[in-house]
C-alpha cells in the first residue's frame, strides 16, 4: 500500500511581513493506484506567485491523473508530464487573465513525481527537488536545482529548454517531494560536490517509516507539521512544503550505521573556508583584440566565412564603440505560448 504524509506553510519571514504562503502542493491517486505528487514554490517577488503556484500544480497532476494508463512505457510518461507542464502554463496564463493581471506576477517553480511503488518519473522546473530511498538502502537525490550564476531561479514560465525530466528505476522504497528552503536543509548547498549530497540523519526520519494505515500517516502529517513550525529560524525562514510517499510493502533495507551519521559540519565549513580562501593561480592575460574581431566572433558562428574585405572598404565598417545590433533571438515564453496554443 501507497501511503503519503505532507505539511504546507509559511515561513517565518512571510509571518513577520504579513505575506501569504507562497507554496503549494497537490496529491492524487492515478487509475492504478499510483501516487501523483507536486509541489510549486510561487517567486517571492511577484504579486500573485501564491495564486500561480496552486493553479500549476491542480492543473498539472489533474492532467496526469487523467492522462497515465498502465500501457505507457518511461519515454510517454516523460512527454505526458512535459505536457502537463504546457498545462499548468497554459492554465496559470488564464487564470491571469481572467483577473486582468500581468502573468509575470504568477511565476512559478513546479516540480512533479508518479510513484507506482516501485519507480519513480519526474519532472522539475525551478529550485525545488526531490530525494529517495531505494529497497537497497541508498538514498538518492533525483532532481538538481535550477537557477542561473547569480542564484535567480529558473521558473516554469522559462519553458521546455529549461525543464528537466528524468526517472529512478530504483526499485523505491520512498520518496520525498519539497519546495526550496527544506530542501536546501535535506540536500545542504555545501555538500554539493560531495559523493552524497544527501544528509541522511535527517532525511531517514522522514523516509524510514514503519506506519501501516491510512490512520497512522495522518498522524504523521501533525508531526511534519509540528516538527517544521519548530525548525530553527536561522535554517530555515523561508516558505516550507514537503509531500513524503512511502510503499508499505517495500521498506528500505538498514544499512550500516555509520550510513546514517550526523554531518560533521565544522569540517565541512573547515573544508569550504579552505577552498573559498585558498591563492589563486593568476591567469595570463588574453591579448588585447579590438573591438571589430570581439563582436565578429560572437555574431559569425554558423555563417560562412566571408571573403576579406577590400582595405579600402575598412572605413565604412562600424565604429569600435558603436558596434550594429544584432538580430534578437526569439523569447523562451514566446516558443512556450506557441507550444501552449499548439497542445491545448
Amino acid at each position: 500500500m501507497l501511503l503519503h504524509y505532507k505539511a504546507n506553510m509559511a515561513g517565518p519571514y512571510h509571518i513577520e511581513n504579513g505575506i501569504v504562503c507562497q507554496d503549494s502542493y497537490a496529491v492524487r491517486e492515478g487509475k492504478n493506484g499510483e501516487m501523483i505528487v507536486a509541489v510549486a514554490d510561487g517567486l517571492g517577488s511577484e504579486l500573485y506567485s501564491d495564486v500561480g503556484s496552486q493553479v500549476g500544480v491542480n492543473r498539472a497532476v489533474d492532467y496526469c491523473a487523467e492522462k497515465l494508463t498502465p500501457e505507457m512505457s518511461v519515454d510517454e510518461i516523460k512527454k505526458m508530464i512535459s505536457n502537463s507542464f504546457v498545462h499548468a502554463y497554459a492554465a496559470i496564463l488564464e487564470r491571469a487573465e481572467e483577473d486582468k493581471q500581468d502573468s509575470n506576477q504568477y511565476d512559478t517553480t513546479l516540480c512533479l513525481a508518479i510513484y507506482d511503488g516501485s519507480h519513480v518519473v519526474y519532472g522539475q522546473s525551478g529550485d525545488s527537488g526531490m530525494i529517495a530511498v531505494l529497497e537497497s538502502g541508498e538514498y538518492v537525490q533525483l532532481t538538481q536545482q535550477q537557477r542561473d550564476e547569480e542564484g535567480y531561479v529558473y521558473p516554469l514560465c522559462s519553458g521546455p529548454e529549461f525543464w528537466q525530466f528524468g526517472q529512478e528505476e530504483g526499485p523505491v522504497s520512498a520518496l520525498m517531494v519539497m519546495t526550496d528552503g527544506v530542501f536546501e536543509q535535506i540536500c545542504p548547498p555545501i555538500l554539493k560536490k560531495k559523493e552524497q549530497t544527501i544528509n541522511v540523519a535527517l532525511a531517514k526520519d522522514f523516509l524510514d517509516r514503519e506506519e501501516k494505515t491510512p490512520e497512522e500517516a495522518k498522524e504523521l502529517d501533525e508531526a511534519l507539521d509540528e516538527f517544521l513550525k519548530n525548525y530553527p529560524e536561522e535554517l530555515l525562514n523561508d516558505d516550507k512544503t514537503a509531500v513524503i510517499v512511502f510503499n508499505t510493502e517495500r521498506p528500505a533495507k538498514r544499512l550500516e550505521e555509520s550510513y546514517y551519521a550526523p554531518l560533521d559540519w565544522e569540517k565541512l565549513n573547515a573544508e569550504k573556508e579552505k577552498i573559498l580562501y585558498q591563492p589563486k593561480e593568476e591567469p595570463e592575460s588574453p591579448k588585447p583584440q579590438a573591438p571589430e574581431d570581439i563582436w565578429e566572433e560572437e555574431t559569425v558562428q554558423e555563417e560562412p566565412e566571408a571573403e576579406p574585405a577590400p582595405e579600402a572598404e575598412t572605413e565604412s565598417e562600424p565604429e569600435p564603440d558603436k558596434p550594429s545590433q544584432p538580430p534578437q533571438e526569439p523569447k523562451v515564453e514566446d516558443d512556450l505560448e506557441e507550444q501552449v496554443r499548439r497542445i491545448v
